[in-house]
């Protein structure tokens, strides 16, 4: 629990500032508790020295890069070097009074989460030991005495997830009482850009799942499941098992007008599969053009920051002509098939199958009435991919929904969009084989 590791930290350990991890006596430090707890040896320090000469940075960085530590180390014995906890975030543990001291946006674009508070005190969970503007923030806007604990980046921004979602995001619908048929499960699925989902048989009950924000939702099948998947699923589980225990197979799910096409997971008991796992093909595109959705923990992000009112993006893709044909699929990606969205484009641009678009004009004076008729929609997010330069179009596209995607033109400088205040870069890329990474950081200017 993060309290008992708090608790283990020492009582003499206040924060107030630390000298920097680069000087050589910092560096003897951790490269001498690595030694001593037999991680590295001195060949090996000095292979990092040299690499940190050659290419800059830290000392830790440069093991990292040269393969001699993972994070988790590197981590743990900065950790040991500054004297301070190193703890597994629960998010059980963190206290709700604590956390709503920031808000969503603010700890993810930090890493840094408040976890608990005594009456003088203040416990922050950070991601580097290093004094830094968001806990002298902390610090004087609550007049607190800051601790710290330490946790890796991707802890810190899993424990963010659990615990803002608790307390932002609205209580997913449960259906525990009547059983829902197959088809209702996958528009629930759907809908939610599951990454994953899938059906469980037992002995007198059958329960569908599906990832949902970080957490699992179920739901209870009704009885006559099986004959409904052997009509939705093409082919059939049936014309594929042929006796078969487990394995996998490639198909498609025909259901309310929806074709998506899935890697099937089976294991089998008795000739009848007893678990099938469903993952949608992120090969780019399905057989309608659409995009697989992003991992469920780029979702909880970006959602967490729409309920933040904060979810304006700056979107850039790799390669470049990738941007043009995504850009106005991420609403329903991002929020669901059911979120109100519009998409704004170039005059004479190509045509948008299944989303809402209007082109704009390319005169500046006819640009701003068109973007000012499209607020008075209240749409729930808008997606752009208007060219030429941003001053002509930005503050009018940023103000027409409350989460805004904007294909950011290449070789235009960042900064306008910082001023304009957009503060979140999400990044698209398109790996060899059509798979389609994510990533979303704050935008540093």
């Amino acid at each position: 629990m993060i309290q008992e590791a708090l608790r283990k930290g020492p009582p003499h350990y206040r924060f107030g500032g630390f000298p920097a991890v680069k000087t050589a006596t910092n560096q003897s430090m951790l490269g001498q508790i690595l030694k001593d707890s037999g991680r590295i040896d001195q060949q090996d320090i000095e292979r990092a020295l040299q690499y940190q000469r050659e290419q800059g940075g830290y000392f830790g960085e440069a093991l990292l890069a040269l393969g001699l530590v993972s994070r988790e180390e590197l981590d743990w014995t900065l950790a040991s070097q500054f004297d301070i906890p190193y703890v597994f975030p629960d998010p059980d543990s963190v206290d709700p009074a604590a956390a709503a001291m920031v808000t969503a946006e603010w700890a993810l674009s930090h890493l840094t989460l408040p976890i608990l508070r005594s009456e003088d005190t203040l416990n922050v969970i950070v991601h580097t030991p290093m004094w830094n503007s968001a806990v002298e923030e902390l610090q004087q806007r609550t007049g607190l005495r800051i601790e710290l604990a330490l946790a890796a980046e991707s802890k810190i921004r899993e424990l963010i997830r659990h615990v803002y979602h608790e307390r932002e995001a609205p209580p997913a619908p449960q259906n525990d009482h009547e059983p829902v048929s197959v088809e209702q499960f996958l528009a629930a699925a759907v809908g939610a850009n599951a990454s994953r989902f899938g059906l469980s048989a037992r002995p007198g009950v059958s329960i569908a799942w599906y990832e949902n924000r970080g957490r699992v939702d179920r739901s209870v099948l009704v009885a006559t499941w099986r004959t409904e998947l052997e009509r939705l699923l093409v082919p059939k589980p049936t014309d594929v098992l042929d006796g078969r225990k487990h394995g996998h197979y490639d198909a498609e799910l025909v259901f309310g007008g929806v074709v998506l096409s899935v890697r099937v997971r089976f294991l089998a008991s008795g000739g009848q599969p007893s678990e099938l796992v469903f993952e949608p093909f992120r090969t780019g595109r399905s057989r309608r053009g659409e995009f697989a959705p992003p991992p469920a923990a780029v979702l909880s992000e970006v959602r967490l920051l729409a309920n933040s009112c904060s979810a304006r993006f700056m979107v850039t893709t790799s390669p470049a002509d990738l941007g043009p044909r995504i850009i106005h699929h991420l609403p329903s990606l991002l929020f669901g098939n059911e979120s109100r969205s519009v998409a704004v484009t170039g005059e004479g641009g190509p045509r948008i199958d299944d989303v809402l678009s209007q082109e704009i004009p390319q005169d500046t004076a006819s640009r701003v009435r068109m973007l000012e008729e499209l607020r008075a929609f209240y749409f729930d997010a808008i997606s752009s991919d208007l060219s030429g330069s941003p001053e002509s179009w930005l503050d009018g596209v940023l103000d027409v929904a409350q989460s805004v995607l904007m294909l950011w033109p290449a070789a235009t400088d960042p900064a306008l969009a910082y001023r304009a205040g957009v503060r979140w870069r999400l990044h698209v890329s398109e790996a060899e084989g059509g798979h389609l990474e994510w990533s979303l950081s704050p935008l540093e200017i």
